[in-house]
């Protein structure tokens, strides 16, 4: 595999495992509605999607009274 298929060879992040073709043809088969790269702020809009089911049911969590949990307890949980 040479590098003029725009592959990842070199072990360095931020070159694709894909090449633009392959990482659109990929997003368009499982109907995702966008394609690679994604923006930090698409990808921070799936954290928060993908975390909130999560979030919410930590959230009401009863915990004994006079108890709440730490950050790293509720981030840990979520």
């Amino acid at each position: 595999m040479g590098t003029s298929d725009n592959r990842n060879t070199t072990g360095n992040p931020k070159d694709s495992l894909l090449t633009q073709a392959e990482a659109d043809a990929l997003s368009s088969s499982l109907n995702l509605g966008y394609t690679s790269p994604i923006s930090q702020s698409k990808a921070n809009t799936f954290f928060t999607e993908d975390t909130a089911k999560a979030v919410s049911a930590v959230n009401k969590l009863s915990l004994p009274n006079g108890h709440t949990l730490s950050q790293n307890q509720f981030d840990a949980l979520v």
